[in-house]
C-alpha cells in the first residue's frame, strides 16, 4: 500500500489568530528617557527606584527640535513632564526616541540615581493602605470613624484612602497626600475598641502584618518622611495635571510653573538630603534643556498674567526669534512690524496706558489686570485692551 500523503499545513486566517505580538520595547531597567526618567515627571526621581540607576538624557540643539516645536500638539503635550510607560504614546517620549535613533550615542548624559528616599515613603504608605483596605472589617471601621469626623467638621476633603496605579507617577503622590489628610483617622483606628476586638480573633499572620501597620502609623518619623516627599513632588504633580489638559492650562502657565519649580529645587529643602536635591535639580535642568523651545518663552511673555514681568536678555532674544520665524509664514506681518508693535505694547505696560493697570476707578474695575479683566476670554481681552495700542 502507498503511504498516506502528508497534508499541507493549513495557514490560520487573520480572524482565527490569537492576539498580535507586540514589538518588545525597552525593559524597565534599561536607562532610556522613555522609562526610567519619564516616570519621574518633571525630571524628579523615580518613585520605583531601589538601586543605582543611570538615567540617560539625549541632548540636541534647538534647531533639531524646530519641526517638533512647530507642531500644534507640542504646545499641549507634556514636554518636560511625560510620565507615560514606554508604549504610552507621549509626544515627548516619541520625540526622544526619534532623536535617539537619529543621533545615536552623541550627546548622551548619564545621571546616577541611587536614592530610595521617595520609594521608602510611598512603599510604607501603600503597605498601610493595602493591609487595611483588603480587609472588610478594618475598612468598615475606618469609614465609620472618617464619616463621624467629617460630620464634626474635623476632616476636610475625601474620606476614602487612595490607591495608586502602577504606571502612574502622580497617583503615588496623590495617595500620600490623602494619607496625610486622613492621619487622624488611621491613628484612631488603631485604638478603636471594635478594631482591637476584631484583631484579637485573627490568626498569627494577620496579627503580624497589622502590627507592622500600627508601628508605621504611630511612628512620627514616617509622617515626617511622607510630608517631605509630598512637599517635594506635589508641585510637579500640579504641573503634570495642567500639561495633561486640565482646564486653565496654557503654555505660558506651564512655563511659569516650571520656573517656580526650578527655583524651589535650586535651594535647600528642609528634611531632604541636599545631595538628593542637587541630583533632582540636575535631572530637571537636563530635561528642560532637551524640551525647551523659544515658543514657550514667547507664550509666557505675551500671556496677560505674566506680560508685566521683566524678561532677561536670553528671554528677549527668544521672543524676537519666535517673531522672526512667524514673519516668514505666508501672509504674516513683517518682522520689523511685529517688533515695533511689541515695543509699543511694552511701553504701554510700563506707563500703564490703555487701561494696562489693576486700579479701580469710581468704584468700578476698569483695568486690564483687575479680576474682571483677567476673567475675560483671551480674544475678548485682546480686542478690549490691545487693539488701541
Amino acid at each position: 500500500r502507498r503511504p498516506p500523503r502528508a497534508r499541507p499545513r493549513r495557514q490560520a486566517q487573520p480572524h482565527e489568530r490569537g492576539p498580535a505580538l507586540r514589538r518588545p520595547g525597552p525593559s524597565a531597567s534599561s536607562p532610556t528617557p522613555s522609562n526610567a526618567a519619564t516616570r519621574a515627571g518633571s525630571g524628579t526621581p523615580d518613585a520605583h527606584s531601589d538601586s543605582v540607576r543611570r538615567v540617560r538624557w539625549q541632548r540636541s540643539s534647538s534647531s533639531d527640535w524646530r519641526d517638533a516645536a512647530a507642531s500644534p500638539r507640542f504646545a499641549c503635550s507634556r514636554m518636560p513632564l511625560g510620565n507615560q510607560p514606554p508604549d504610552g504614546g507621549c509626544l515627548g517620549d516619541s520625540i526622544f526616541r526619534m532623536q535617539a535613533n537619529k543621533m545615536g550615542d552623541q550627546g548622551v548624559v548619564e545621571v546616577e540615581w541611587d536614592s530610595t528616599f521617595f520609594k521608602e515613603a510611598y512603599d510604607a504608605c501603600w503597605t498601610v493602605i493595602k493591609e487595611i483596605t483588603v480587609r472588610h472589617k478594618p475598612l468598615s471601621i475606618f469609614r465609620q470613624i472618617a464619616d463621624k469626623l467629617k460630620k464634626e467638621g474635623k476632616l476636610e476633603g475625601g474620606t476614602e484612602p487612595k490607591r495608586f496605579g502602577e504606571t502612574r507617577f502622580g497617583s503615588r503622590v496623590m495617595m500620600g497626600e490623602r494619607m496625610e489628610i486622613l492621619r487622624i483617622v488611621f491613628e484612631k483606628l488603631m485604638t478603636d475598641d471594635d478594631y482591637v476586638a476584631w484583631l484579637a480573633k485573627q490568626d498569627k499572620a494577620v496579627k503580624e502584618k497589622l502590627a507592622t501597620v500600627k508601628a508605621t502609623i504611630q511612628d512620627d518619623k514616617f509622617w515626617e518622611h511622607l510630608a517631605v516627599a509630598d512637599k517635594v513632588l506635589l508641585p510637579a504633580l500640579a504641573i503634570l495635571r495642567f500639561a495633561d489638559g486640565m482646564k486653565g492650562g496654557t503654555l505660558g502657565l506651564l512655563y511659569h510653573l516650571l520656573l517656580q519649580l526650578d527655583q524651589e529645587y535650586q535651594k535647600p529643602i528642609e528634611g531632604l538630603d541636599d545631595e538628593i536635591r542637587k541630583k533632582m535639580h540636575e535631572m530637571f535642568m537636563l530635561r528642560w534643556g532637551a524640551f525647551h523651545a523659544p515658543v514657550m518663552t514667547a507664550a509666557f511673555a505675551m500671556d496677560r498674567l505674566y506680560c508685566r514681568r521683566p524678561l532677561d536678555a536670553e528671554q528677549k532674544r527668544e521672543v524676537l526669534a519666535v517673531m522672526n520665524s512667524m514673519s516668514k509664514a505666508p501672509g504674516s506681518p513683517s518682522f520689523n512690524k511685529m517688533k515695533a508693535e511689541y515695543s509699543a505694547f511694552q511701553q504701554a505696560l510700563g506707563k500703564q496706558q490703555h487701561f494696562f493697570h489693576d486700579r479701580i476707578v469710581d468704584g468700578k474695575e476698569h483695568g486690564a489686570f483687575t479680576k474682571d479683566g483677567l476673567l475675560m476670554a483671551p480674544e475678548v481681552w485682546i480686542e478690549t485692551y490691545m487693539e488701541s495700542v
